[in-house]
């Protein structure tokens, strides 16, 4: 981003081109033969509201797809543009998601990434979509509910666990986390 000092420079130093550009060229000294070739350069146009000219090259660091778009990639195995169906169904599930665990969006979908890419390269099947959408019916146990928040990374961890070392599919290895998580009701 443009410091505004330098913004409001470009600008000053584009109007005052400009005014001497309309003004035409300077008469030279009486002494001095003036030559055909003294006219101004041609003006560069300035952008004003701080966006690239199209023809400029690109400057700055790389942002990398967002994490909804990164994940629809992984799942369906190519390039997809941002308004595909795919993104907006693993949008709505990384929300949801957000809104029960600690992690952000963008370390959500790394996680799932890092675990789909091993378990893929465990030569299993693994669908990051399926994985998230597991992690949304994964339940809490009864004695971390209140105001215990709930960790993306030990979800990550378990279902890595259950479908490498484990050999389970996704259904089994889900079914066996619900069914391992501790419970603090006292047994009769």
């Amino acid at each position: 981003m443009m410091p505004r000092w330098s913004l409001a420079l470009m600008i000053l130093l584009g109007a005052s081109a400009t005014a001497v550009a309309q003004l035409g060229p300077v008469p030279a000294p009486s002494s001095a033969p003036v030559a055909a070739e003294m006219s101004p350069p041609p003006l560069a146009p300035i952008p004003i509201s701080g966006f690239l000219v199209a023809d400029l090259p690109y400057q700055g660091p790389f942002l990398g797809p967002g994490p909804a778009l990164g994940l629809a990639i992984l799942e369906v195995g190519r390039a997809l543009p941002v308004d595909d169906p795919a993104v907006a169904s693993v949008s709505a599930v990384l929300t949801q998601l957000t809104a029960v665990y600690v992690e952000d969006a963008p370390r959500i979908a790394e996680l799932t990434s890092r675990v789909v890419q091993r378990i893929r390269a465990a030569n299993r099947a693994a669908s990051p979509l399926e994985m998230l959408v597991g992690a949304t019916r994964w339940g809490r146990a009864d004695v971390a509910s209140g105001n215990v928040p709930r960790k993306f990374e030990e979800f990550a961890r378990l279902y890595q666990d259950g479908r490498i070392q484990g050999g389970r599919d996704h259904a089994a290895t889900i079914n066996l986390m619900q069914m391992s998580r501790p419970s603090s009701r006292p047994t009769p």
